[in-house]
């Protein structure tokens, strides 16, 4: 059997469990428990998890006590999970415990009406990258080009064009040693539509 516990804070000598989001490997497959009346239930994917989460909008209980919330479809199936959230009905958080270790938490998923080059790692770096971007609209093409510090275009190349957040390897390890601007590009009805950028040290 597995058991996720909660740790309680010394502020919170009582508490009552209102809300539990977990996240799962996509192949766990499981049935809720009979015990969780009045309890809604959302299921939806992030980042490569299926992210469940049970809430309640009129402060229904979800536990207090020890509380069977799910069992698996397939008892050899392993319980592959990292991340949880878990709250109680005042708004609190509370840590989840698995196997006497604290669950990281579940980040919001990110959100934005415009193109977002979120990251270039490892910055500085030796010519290996990964940029990491977020599409808000489907486009008609992204690129991505990398000029020098004099503002002379030095590579380039197309981008998956994909709705969301997406991380892309560069390979810029034809370059020289030096400070270069990464720019994004996305484009829409024959123009620009976003145009997003950030500096990149190469060593």
């Amino acid at each position: 059997m597995f058991q996720i516990k909660v740790e309680k804070s010394c502020f919170l000598p009582q508490f009552f469990v209102g809300g539990i989001q977990l996240a799962f490997n996509p192949n766990f497959d499981y049935t809720l428990s009979d015990n969780l009346s009045g309890i809604e239930r959302l299921e939806y994917t992030q980042d490569d998890f299926n992210i469940l989460m049970l809430y309640s909008f009129n402060n229904t209980v979800i536990a207090n006590t020890k509380t069977k919330i799910l069992t698996r479809a397939n008892a050899s199936q392993e319980f592959d999970i990292d991340l949880a959230v878990v709250g109680t009905t005042n708004g609190a958080k509370l840590n989840a415990v698995l196997n006497e270790g604290t669950l990281g938490i579940i980040d919001a998923p990110f959100q934005s009406n415009q193109l977002e080059l979120l990251k270039l790692y490892p910055n500085p770096s030796d010519g290996i990258v990964n940029l990491q971007y977020y599409l808000p609209e489907l486009m008609d093409g992204v690129t991505v080009k990398v000029y020098d510090i004099k503002g002379r275009l030095v590579w380039a190349n197309s981008l998956d064009n994909v709705v969301g957040k997406t991380t892309k390897e560069l390979q810029l390890s034809s370059l020289k040693s030096g400070n270069y601007i990464v720019m994004m590009s996305a484009y829409k009805n024959g123009g620009v539509k976003y145009l997003s950028h950030k500096m990149l040290i190469l060593k």
